[in-house]
């Protein structure tokens, strides 16, 4: 049994017959067995956060999880409206209706009014998406200008080139193996990345690193003494190699590296190179389809809120202005 469905049977187990009834139990626990297995490791634990969450509410209030009512699922979405934006309440809601969909239970949202509470949040609470501050090849060529003074800077430098070139995410920089690289006699050379957000298919992608990227591995890999394993692994303050490096860890590194160059280190993450790629791309003049084939996406919604910003600066009114500024200058 999967993990997860695992801890959910314990979960309904301790809710008793009031939460949900053995004989349900079963079916829900069977679903869910069935379902994580289905999707990727982020979807697995977004699912899991969202059913767990509900399951709480329906223990905290009295209220029968499994087969939900629409009336329940209304009292979930008043509740956590106040806290979470809208997006993160219907993700929620979809989750919960998916597992009563594969155990074969009636699907609460076929209420109407469970639609309408969803769309009335939407408008009170309309979405707003973060997005991390773009590292450009402008600011990475100011990063890249301050010589490494420790080892940790020659690993941190070759994450941000890494990330830069496979417009990579955190989790996919960090599984990174050595016999994950393959080099070609002009200095350039391929990546296999394991893409973390991919459900159906092969996860892996080969995507080209320059020979830019492909030397700092290699003066990081030389300096550590790393031939095999991991590529990016924990320093201890001694300077002695550790573990393979926890996600959480990039975002520091492309932090500590902005900082030192004297650039702003606010709303820089993990996902700084991959936002900055994407501008950089779009500035270029690649089209769409090609920036979703680099970056692995396979939402074109997705892969247009990295670029929103760039798209409204070069809207047709914007081109229309700035041409005849310059004209009338």
């Amino acid at each position: 049994m999967h993990a997860y469905a695992e801890a959910f049977r314990v979960l309904l187990d301790a809710g008793g017959p009031k939460l949900v009834t053995p004989p349900i139990s079963r079916r829900v626990v069977k679903a869910l067995d069935a379902l994580f297995p289905a999707y990727a490791p982020a979807t697995q634990r977004n699912l899991r956060l969202a059913v767990r969450d509900f399951l709480v509410f329906c223990m905290h209030n009295g209220r029968r999880g499994f087969p939900a009512t629409s009336r329940t699922v209304l009292a979930y979405v008043t509740t956590v409206g106040y806290r979470l934006g809208a997006d993160s309440v219907a993700q929620r809601v979809s989750a919960v209706c998916i597992v009563h969909r594969t155990a074969r239970l009636p699907d609460p949202r076929e209420d109407p009014a469970v639609g309408l509470a969803l769309r009335r949040l939407m408008r009170e609470k309309p979405p707003q998406h973060r997005q991390a501050r773009a590292l450009t090849e402008t600011e990475i060529r100011a990063i890249l200008s301050m010589p490494p003074a420790r080892l940790v800077d020659l690993r941190d430098q070759a994450i941000l080139l890494v990330a830069r070139d496979a417009l990579a995410r955190r989790s996919e920089v960090v599984r990174i193996n050595v016999s994950d690289i393959q080099r070609f006699p002009g200095g350039d050379g391929l990546l296999l990345l394991q893409r973390s957000k991919v459900s159906t298919g092969d996860p892996r992608q080969l995507v080209w690193v320059s020979p830019e990227a492909l030397t700092a591995l290699d003066r990081w890999m030389n300096g550590a003494g790393i031939d095999e394993g991991p590529v990016f692994r924990s320093l201890h303050r001694t300077g002695k190699l550790g573990a393979r490096l926890r996600p959480e860890h990039v975002s520091r590194a492309l932090r500590r590296l902005t900082a030192a160059a004297g650039l702003d280190p606010i709303g820089i993450s993990s996902h700084s190179c991959r936002v900055g790629t994407a501008h950089d791309l779009t500035q270029a003049g690649f089209a769409l389809p090609d920036i979703m084939q680099a970056g692995g996406w396979r939402n074109p919604t997705r892969a247009q809120r990295y670029i929103a910003h760039l798209d409204a600066r070069s809207s047709a009114v914007a081109r229309l202005r700035t041409n005849s500024a310059d004209s009338c200058s």
